[in-house]
């Protein structure tokens, strides 16, 4: 799966669009003001970044060392709950859906009850 692919099926998910807050190339894909997939090139590898539980991305780390990474723009304290993941690698397409989906589901769990209602998705 490419990068194009891995946007375009974040972009499926109810309210999300996409956002480039810099002219730097990087894609954010958000519902509301927040982002749950954030895609560029770092050191020429095509990357995203994705949210969740800390435990989820202890154990991502574990399992890909040699591609998922803490979150490499993000302060110390948020770095554990973020990774930031090789795309073009061994991870199959599956999980690389399944970390999106996983940020996407961390990212309502932050949303206030009115956040919901307003994005018609309670």
């Amino acid at each position: 799966m490419d990068t194009k692919g891995l946007m375009t099926y974040a972009l499926t998910k109810p309210c999300a669009y996409a956002d480039m807050p810099l002219s730097d190339g990087n894609v954010l894909i958000k519902v509301g003001k927040h982002y749950f997939a954030s895609f560029f090139v770092l050191s020429g590898k095509e990357c995203m970044t994705v949210k969740g539980e800390a435990d989820y991305h202890t154990a991502l780390r574990s399992k890909y060392p040699e591609y998922v990474y803490k979150g490499w723009h993000c302060p110390p304290v948020q770095a554990k709950y973020n990774s930031t993941v090789v795309i073009d690698s061994d991870i199959p397409y599956g999980e690389l859906v399944n970390m999106i989906d996983v940020s996407y589901e961390y990212n309502l769990s932050k949303f206030s009850k009115k956040e919901k209602e307003r994005f018609c998705l309670d």
